[in-house]
């Protein structure tokens, strides 16, 4: 969804992206738990989220796997703010 809206380009000579995909996604379920002590500060869970989320993604682009759309601190910052609102809804979520 993040590449139809233009936040990345993915590598068309590549086809390794899911399983790339994957192991973040991976990465992230086996830190969540660890992110239980955040739980309460739900500012704390944003910021977290704001900075972590794209730094996981920036393997990915140093690989050539996909690049973010240009300019780079612009989509750096709506992803950032999607992977912060995104781990307060999570949190939400679990705790429903």
């Amino acid at each position: 969804a993040l590449i139809q809206v233009g936040l990345f380009r993915s590598n068309p000579e590549l086809d390794v992206a899911a399983p790339w995909m994957v192991a973040v996604w991976v990465l992230l379920a086996l830190t969540f738990e660890g992110m239980l002590l955040l739980r309460p500060r739900k500012f704390l869970l944003f910021v977290f989220g704001a900075i972590s989320g794209p730094l996981c993604y920036f393997p990915g682009e140093a690989l050539s796997i996909f690049a973010y759309a240009r300019p780079l601190w612009l989509s750096a910052l709506g992803h950032g703010l999607l992977w912060g609102l995104l781990m307060m809804i999570i949190f939400r979520v679990r705790d429903a």
